[in-house]
């Protein structure tokens, strides 16, 4: 089994996206990079994907002909969406405490 990550696509530079309007410059084609190889004894039947333990980070299942294999993302990837959902509800709070202060000044 071999799993492939898309490579960032980078941004265009301010100074060719002025040159031609977006729908006339080509776009860059996705590049992609081996992430994790795995061998498997038993020939491979299906693919799934799903967020299993409901921790927001995907989870690959390998169906065999004697089980399924969940392949498990490594703690840093898993890390870096607490850490996003984390901020996000950080922001959230924020601007609900600046809008509560705004209501209270205009009442």
């Amino acid at each position: 089994l071999l799993v492939y990550k898309q490579d960032p696509i980078p941004s265009p530079s301010p100074s060719s996206a002025a040159a031609s309007p977006p729908s006339l410059s080509p776009q860059p084609l996705p590049t992609y990079s081996l992430y994790h190889q795995h061998s498997f004894s038993h020939p491979v039947f299906s693919l799934s994907v799903g967020d299993l333990p409901r921790d927001g980070v995907d989870d690959l299942m390998v169906t065999t002909m004697y089980g399924t294999h969940v392949l498990r993302p490594t703690v840093q990837a898993a890390t870096s969406k607490v850490i996003a959902a984390v901020e996000v509800a950080e922001d959230i709070a924020r601007l609900e405490e600046a809008l509560r202060k705004a209501e209270a000044r205009t009442s």
